[in-house]
């Protein structure tokens, strides 16, 4: 494959303007969107362009629900009526990269399915419960219609050695997969919360707390308590971020390392009404709705910087790879930040980003709107080049990065992948 190289070159330093208001667009404004449609035509143009790979192809309708989990691919398809409400799926499992089709399960549920794991020989689905909107998960022998258990609970996770973790309003449970006998559980204290941390596919962690100003550990696959503190009575929120959790307290948050709940630091910044990234690089990245970003340091609890621009940022290399709140159609979908100061470094353009690639780099794709063409490649924040790997036709959207593959769906609703390499 061809491989083509585009130099974004650089752009200056110092903090982005806020969006203008209402009239004509500033000079520098209609400077981005001519450079957006000639980046937009030196792709589809220029040579030597990766020519369109064929794609690996799988069969689904519109409709069909897709998810990525574990290096696998789950596609839930038509469903039969077979009661007031209640639907049986067919649900195909693919592994990943080769999309070679593993076995297909059929799963009764009463709503619509929101997320497909696989614990070892068992396929366990979480669905929405039309009736009330309350979560349900059912496990099925895998490449079979028996349905094995099924629990009004929500899904945190589930392991290849055949353990599946659930949340109820009582409890923290793991059960066993193949018989839904719980292993270990534990309990919600009266008034008091639990919260997860850890790797996306199982948590590592869990983190209760207690109305009456106590802090617990425990080990997510095996249930053992690790660590308990006394915090605050009437602490609020609690939110794991990586390695730490903070603790809201009457003046700001406090931050415990994990699991062993060492004390670290405490901020006085104001981050009410804050939701918390779980990996912002060095940083804990905090945000609220519609205003924006507030970074502290994760070693001090420092509040370096603040910003009513950025809808989201996470790691890319030594920077962060930030989006805006309010991007209009031709501005630069990918803006790189300065992790200590929040200052721009420069912007990828309309490219925009699929997630880390390895080494410090992203995964990107640009779509040419109008012909279902998606061109997609590497992004280097260091240099600011994106190196275009292959051209996709055909492509609707919904587009994601999985095991090394663009993911995507087909404008006759097919899923279709390419290696991103």
């Amino acid at each position: 494959m061809t491989n083509v190289l585009i130099d974004l070159g650089e752009a200056p330093r110092g903090d982005v303007p806020p969006p203008a208001s209402p009239p004509p667009p500033p000079p520098l404004r209609a400077l981005f969107g001519l450079l957006a449609f000639v980046l937009v035509g030196l792709l589809a143009a220029a040579a030597p362009l990766p020519r369109p790979e064929r794609p690996i192809v799988i069969p689904a309708r519109l409709g069909d629900s897709v998810f990525v989990a574990g290096g696998l691919l789950f596609v839930a398809g038509g469903s039969t009526v077979v009661g007031p409400g209640v639907r049986v799926r067919g649900v195909d499992t693919y592994e990943l990269p080769a999309a070679r089709l593993v076995d297909s399960t059929m799963v009764t549920v009463a709503g619509a399915v929101d997320q497909v794991l696989r614990a070892g020989d068992t396929v366990v689905a979480s669905y929405q419960l039309e009736v009330n909107g309350d979560s349900a998960v059912v496990a099925v022998a895998a490449g079979t219609d028996r349905t094995l258990w099924r629990r009004p609970a929500r899904l945190l996770g589930a392991t290849a050695g055949g353990q599946v973790l659930l949340a109820t309003d009582e409890a923290a449970l793991a059960v066993d997969a193949a018989t839904g006998t719980v292993r270990w559980s534990v309990p919600r204290p009266p008034g008091g919360t639990i919260a997860e941390s850890g790797a996306p596919a199982y948590p590592r962690w869990l983190v209760v707390q207690s109305g009456d100003g106590r802090l617990r550990t425990y080990d997510a696959l095996t249930g053992r308590l690790l660590a308990t503190r006394s915090v605050p009575a009437g602490s609020g929120n609690v939110w794991p971020v990586g390695d730490l959790v903070t603790v809201g307290t009457r003046d700001g948050f406090s931050a415990y390392r994990l699991p062993d709940l060492a004390y670290r630091w405490h901020t006085a910044a104001d981050l009410s009404q804050s939701w918390m990234q779980a990996d912002c690089g060095s940083l804990i990245c905090t945000f609220r709705q519609q205003t924006g970003i507030v970074a502290l340091d994760r070693r001090t609890g420092r509040a370096l910087w603040s910003s009513e621009l950025w809808a989201y940022a996470a790691p890319a290399g030594s920077y962060l790879a930030a989006t805006r709140l309010d991007r209009r159609t031709f501005e630069p979908a990918v803006w790189l930040l300065d992790p200590a100061t929040g200052a721009t470094i420069g912007n990828f353009g309309r490219w925009e980003s699929l997630g880390p690639a390895g080494d410090g780099l992203l995964y990107g794709k640009i779509d040419i709107h109008g012909r279902y063409v998606t061109h997609y490649g590497v992004l280097d924040p260091a240099t600011r080049r994106v190196r275009v790997t292959g051209t996709a036709t055909g492509v609707a959207g919904s587009c994601r990065a999985g095991a090394g593959m663009l993911i995507c769906r087909l404008i006759d609703a097919s899923v279709a992948l390419w290696p991103l390499r």
